[in-house]
């Protein structure tokens, strides 16, 4: 079968990991399999060598400029429209990884044409352009004012050859009430990466000294590209709360620049006031060393398309803790894995009024940090606020460790998503 993986990017991380995934469990799985990439860009070579699979850079499939003019936006989609058609001329599926996104309205609207004449398409919706007010208002912009298309038809099409992969049950119901047939849609969690359970190639002392850590003490490790939806003022409140029990890190940067202005404002915030959390650890250790040598698993992210960081890290050993996602954990916890150390809420008194940090923006949460450095007695005020606090660095017993590990290793490795993401192929093509 031949299947074509199109994304805007194959940069590391992300929703490019998963594509790397699918090609080892589909090869895995069925060696005849016939696999290409195409990607508006490629950042590097180095995280795609060894796929069984072809890739090539398509440019028209960049993130679409918003500035983009009229005339521009017409000669874009001829070219993006000719692109896709020459590559499902060339393959049996075209396996779209979040196209609904809003990230390029016009290869939304290609796939939803081609889908249209019956080419096969899959939708791999890892999150939604609705939970973006921008990106929804990019895609009403392009698609409705534009080309005066219904916008839910081209986001939602009811066509038979056009299939919905969902990551969650939270995101299937939400589907269906889009009116799509249930058969059309199909649950398939992400796969869990197993090399960290032999990772660690350096020891912790190696670890801390090439940080420049603290011996003594916990290391939390927030295994993250640092963007505002990961609400990284909440991770920085947490280690100024435990600083002298624990050193914090964040692996990596943020590669959108819509992105880089706030987090250069943390950066600079957090040198400014002494607080000695590590950016960019990533860049200087590798993750698969980092996460063995690491105590906890930090997530304070408030939006997750499903949730990797509650998984992996309880391969190597290592619990996860901090903000609960309900629509991400609520089927973990279903099939059996168990999470003793996430909060629902962090409330914090701004203005005299008790609110969630998490909704506070930039400069508000700085403000109260900055409140914490300065009057210990607001730190024990944040804590009365948040009894989970009181335990959120206390040990994880191994039994409950041990249970994660052998549900993670049943439920989510990629010889099992190899056989679902096969059986998903063999009924779009009419071949079950």
């Amino acid at each position: 079968m031949r299947i074509a993986i199109i994304h805007y990017h194959m940069y590391p991380g992300g929703v490019t990991r998963i594509i790397e995934d699918q090609i080892t469990a589909l090869h895995s799985f069925d060696k005849d399999y016939a696999l290409s990439v195409h990607a508006g860009d490629v950042r590097s070579d180095e995280h795609i060598k060894g796929l069984h699979a072809s890739v090539h850079v398509e440019k028209t499939f960049q993130y679409l400029p918003e500035r983009i003019t009229n005339k521009q936006i017409s000669s874009s989609f001829q070219k993006i429209k000719f692109q896709l058609e020459k590559i499902a001329g060339e393959n049996e599926i075209l396996h779209l990884h979040n196209v609904n996104l809003g990230k390029n309205p016009l290869l939304t609207l290609a796939a939803y044409q081609l889908a249209k004449r019956g080419i096969k398409i899959i939708n791999h919706c890892h999150d939604f352009a609705e939970d973006r007010p921008g990106n929804y208002a990019f895609l009403k912009r392009i698609i409705q004012d534009n080309f005066t298309e219904d916008l839910t038809g081209v986001l939602y099409p009811q066509f038979l050859n056009y299939h919905y992969i969902v990551l969650t049950a939270h995101a299937f119901e939400r589907l269906t009430a889009y009116e799509i047939n249930p058969v059309r849609i199909s649950l398939l969690p992400n796969p869990v990466s197993f090399a960290i359970e032999t990772s660690g190639r350096i020891s912790r002392d190696t670890v801390t000294d090439k940080l420049n850590l603290e011996p003594i003490g916990k290391i939390c490790l927030y295994p993250v590209r640092a963007i505002r939806r990961k609400n990284i003022g909440e991770f920085i409140l947490l280690s100024v709360l435990f600083r002298n029990r624990a050193s914090w890190l964040i692996t990596q940067p943020p590669r959108n620049p819509v992105e880089i202005p706030e987090y250069l404002r943390w950066k600079k915030f957090c040198r400014l006031n002494g607080v000695p959390v590590v950016f960019e650890a990533g860049e200087m250790i590798d993750i698969h060393d980092l996460m063995p040598a690491s105590d906890f698993c930090v997530t304070t992210s408030i939006m997750e398309g499903f949730g990797l960081a509650f998984l992996e890290p309880w391969l190597a050993g290592i619990p996860v803790i901090g903000r609960n996602i309900e629509f991400c954990t609520t089927d973990l916890k279903r099939n059996g894995i168990q999470f003793p150390l996430l909060y629902d809420r962090f409330i914090v008194t701004f203005n005299g009024e008790k609110t969630d940090f998490s909704d506070l923006e930039q400069k508000h949460q700085q403000r109260i940090i900055k409140d914490v450095l300065l009057r210990p007695d607001k730190g024990k005020e944040i804590i009365a606020c948040n009894p989970f606090l009181c335990g959120f660095l206390n040990p994880v017993g191994q039994d409950l460790i041990r249970n994660n590990q052998q549900v993670i290793r049943e439920r989510y490795s990629l010889e099992r998503y190899g056989q679902q993401l096969h059986g998903i192929y063999k009924k779009l093509s009419g071949t079950t």
